[in-house]
């Protein structure tokens, strides 16, 4: 057996030390493959983490400028356009109110200063217009909100507790100033921004995603089961008068 491993080239320990360099190698590999897939795990982790903190809202929203001071601030310059919507979000690691305008035109502004924080941008550039939003009215030049920006916030939790909210927009629905309240499930509140009565409640969460407005309707159907009923009495009363 010897002499054919000689014949070869190769003898037993020479193959027991190719073996041992193979292993090594291979083992070596495996550890460098290893580490780097933990690290690009954690990294993608932190990245996640970083992006969900950066899109939500604080709990404490004391000490911001409010959306009606934000608009004065925006209304100095504005021309022939006008005020869409107002909108509180985090963006960049800080607060900001961005101003959307009728020419399809946004405007940035720190929102505990007040300050101008970015060049405006058009509205084409990859901002997304969500579902329901209305950009063919604007806030009335007059308006003044009757709540804030925080207390509308805390209402809408109130309505659906347990979410996280995304951010918050002033804005004209259905001809009435609301506080679009968004949730980072989807989920959305519309709150009156002058009585502070929710008017709207998209809940995404819900086992079927349902979508209610409590408004005189409610009112409505009570009132026509009161008439059913007082339907159901009249003829029973009819129904007596007939036996008389």
């Amino acid at each position: 057996m010897q002499k054919i491993n000689k014949e070869n080239g190769f003898t037993v320990p020479h193959i027991l030390l190719f073996l041992l360099v193979l292993g090594f190698v291979g083992g070596a590999g495996y550890y460098v493959y290893n580490q780097n897939s933990s690290k690009s795990s954690t990294n993608s982790q932190e990245t996640q983490t970083e992006t969900k903190k950066e899109s939500t809202l604080p709990t404490d929203l004391t000490g911001l400028k409010t959306a009606d001071e934000i608009r004065t601030i925006a209304g100095a310059d504005l021309g022939t356009a006008t005020i869409v919507s107002v909108e509180l979000e985090q963006e960049d690691g800080g607060l900001v109110y961005k101003v959307k305008l009728s020419d399809g035109k946004i405007l940035f502004f720190d929102a505990k200063t007040g300050t101008a924080t970015t060049k405006e941008k058009v509205k084409d550039d990859g901002v997304e217009n969500e579902a329901g939003d209305d950009d063919s009215a604007s806030i009335p030049s007059g308006f003044v909100a009757g709540i804030t920006v925080d207390q509308a916030k805390a209402k809408a939790m109130a309505t659906l507790p347990g979410k996280t909210v995304k951010k918050v927009e002033l804005e004209p629905e259905d001809g009435v100033m609301v506080y679009s309240v968004r949730f980072t499930d989807g989920s959305r509140v519309d709150v009156n921004a002058t009585s502070g009565a929710v008017v709207r409640t998209e809940n995404k969460s819900a086992p079927a995603s349902t979508t209610t407005t409590p408004s005189v309707s409610n009112d409505s159907d009570d009132s026509d089961d009161t008439n059913d009923d007082s339907g159901g009495s009249g003829g029973n009363s009819g129904s007596g008068s007939g036996h008389n």
